[in-house]
């Protein structure tokens, strides 16, 4: 991960193209003498890496949910 500068209107905090990812965090306005925009953290991934994410975030999610079901079946 590395800090970025950047001018341009708004800051995406995922941005995807053909072949990788730029995730974007912790962005700050920045207006100084000799330069006005962005600073912000940018991580760059494949494509691959970014998909093998979020299924793990989905499958987590499921966890989770099945969980809540269990209980509040146990309840019932």
């Amino acid at each position: 991960m590395s800090r970025v500068r950047g001018t341009q209107g708004s800051v995406p905090s995922v941005e995807v193209g053909k072949a990788d990812v730029r995730l974007r965090s912790n962005v700050v306005r920045v207006e100084e003498d000799e330069f006005v925009g962005w600073e912000y953290d940018e991580e760059v991934v494949s494509l691959h890496e970014y998909i093998d994410r979020l299924r793990d975030q989905i499958s987590g999610q499921d966890d989770a949910i099945d969980d809540i079901v269990i209980a509040l079946l146990a309840v019932v």
